[in-house]
């Protein structure tokens, strides 16, 4: 993992030491019971403390504690057979609004769920297609300073956005290896300016936009014995620092 700064004046790398929250996560077993995991794919705290962990593998989403115990699961997949479109279907990520609203990549669905903050459904807005509105393989959002929705269409190679109603804004990026352009968008991240930084793993770069969505700067993923990198996951951190999950091009 390395740290940005703001600015890309500085960077370090370092693994970290995990928290007792995270350390109580990791040693749960895998399964389907409450509380257990099977592929986490994402996370993200409220303002409680509370932990928002996306349980992949059981398309929904498990809260925990502060203190790492288990409270309660949002959203699920009933094995019944239906394909009912308001069922998690595979989500990959997702994040909170300004009101602590959840908001999930419904990957499979190619939509967007909402959960209020007591975990009941909302709504959902996002279809599958090319078109202005639609969505193909939506694998990430980030949400901006006026609660906008900012979701990585990973398949259309472009970020739609949003607001928090469900009404399309616009979109930013295209398909190729030019400025502002991806081959495979993986990870998406907002800083506090409002500038969006969207996580390449194919052309081992992150690039980053204005908040009116044009392209402004790249940054190259490198390790320290300058072998090119794959960004996977952002985040940026309460003292303007961008953490980027990165793998050596050798893993991928």
């Amino acid at each position: 993992m390395r740290a940005y700064r703001k600015g890309w004046v500085s960077f370090h790398a370092g693994g970290g030491r995990a928290g007792g929250r995270l350390r109580d996560l990791a040693g749960r077993r895998v399964g389907t019971e409450p509380g257990q995991l099977n592929f986490p794919t994402a996370l993200v705290t409220d303002r409680q403390g509370q932990l928002y962990v996306v349980d992949h593998g059981n398309s929904r989403i498990e809260v925990y504690g502060a203190d790492g115990t288990y409270l309660r699961q949002v959203g699920g997949r009933n094995d019944d057979g239906i394909d009912d479109p308001m069922e998690l279907d595979f989500a990959r990520a997702l994040a909170l609004d300004s009101a602590q609203r959840l908001y999930v990549c419904d990957t499979r669905d190619n939509q967007i769920q909402v959960f209020e903050p007591d975990g009941t459904p909302a709504g959902a807005f996002g279809e599958f297609g090319e078109g202005v509105e639609g969505l193909n393989n939506p694998v990430a959002l980030a949400i901006d300073g006026e609660d906008n929705l900012h979701i990585l269409d990973q398949g259309n190679f472009r970020v739609q956005v949003f607001d928090r109603g469900g009404q399309h804004q616009r979109s930013y990026g295209a398909y190729g290896q030019g400025r502002g352009e991806f081959l495979l968008p993986h990870a998406i991240a907002i800083d506090g300016g409002g500038r969006s930084y969207v996580a390449d793993a194919a052309a081992f770069r992150i690039s980053v936009f204005a908040s009116d969505g044009l392209p402004i700067d790249e940054i190259e993923v490198r390790f320290d014995d300058f072998q090119l990198g794959s960004p996977l996951q952002l985040t940026w951190t309460p003292d303007d620092q961008l953490y980027v999950t990165a793998v050596p091009t050798s893993m991928t």
